[in-house]
């Protein structure tokens, strides 16, 4: 089971994002948050990185930004393009990082028959939508649906999908129950899609996810799904 973050106002611990790191160490890591391109508010996201890297970048990020640690659900691409987010566009553009002006999509969860529902969305336009090939998951789906659907159909889904955008109050949560959790010693929380994590007795391997890690970097171009920058950010 996937693991999705918001942080509004304290961080997780470094303890609490290790245990979401073990329960969920086969998909890799993805962060998103805010930020500001010549003027204009937009959304920087990365995604595909290993548990050290989820370590660093949840002491670095500004308020607000979301994490996600993601379990590959059956039915969906094993890729590390899969890891979450996606924009909110025709495309539901993916890559290993990126800037939109626009909103980025989480999941935790697993959208039922969503290579079907796909299919009939895609049919019933009449040719009027398509989308790219490359590593594909019902996440992605519903992130392209949404799209053209717009977020009453991701409310109507009845999945636990958190999508932020540029705008200083663009924050929309779907689904539920969404649970607030506080890191040791402190009475302030943030909010996570859910607590199994807590209780995970998963034993994890670092030597082994991180050699994945690697070689996916080296062998995916980045281009699969949309078009997203192939060359590194600024840090946040």
């Amino acid at each position: 089971m996937c693991v999705c973050v918001l942080v509004e106002t304290v961080r997780p611990s470094q303890s609490q994002i290790e245990q979401m790191w073990d329960s969920n160490p086969k998909g890799g890591g993805g962060a998103a948050w805010r930020d500001t391109e010549r003027g204009v508010p937009i959304v920087r996201w990365r995604k595909g990185l290993d548990k050290k890297d989820m370590v660093a970048i949840n002491l670095e990020l500004p308020f607000p930004y979301i994490l996600h640690f993601r379990q590959p659900s059956h039915d969906t691409s094993d890729s590390l393009l899969a890891t979450h987010p996606f924009q909110i566009d025709e495309n539901a553009t993916t890559g290993f990082e990126g800037a939109f002006n626009g909103w980025v999509l989480f999941h935790n969860g697993f959208w039922s028959d969503w290579r079907k529902k796909m299919e009939a969305l895609c049919l019933g336009s009449g040719g009027k939508i398509k989308g790219p090939s490359g590593a594909w998951s019902d996440t992605r789906a519903l992130a392209m649906a949404t799209h053209h659907m717009g977020f009453m159909f991701t409310e109507m889904v009845n999945e636990k999908v958190l999508c932020l955008g540029p705008g200083e109050t663009d924050i929309e949560m779907f689904g539920g129950p969404w649970l607030s959790v506080s890191p040791p010693g402190t009475a302030e929380s943030f909010i996570v899609s859910n607590r199994v994590w807590e209780k995970s007795t998963h034993i994890h391997r670092p030597d082994s996810t991180s050699k994945l890690l690697e070689a996916a970097h080296q062998i995916v171009t980045g281009k699969s799904g949309g078009t997203s920058q192939q060359t590194p950010f600024r840090a946040a």
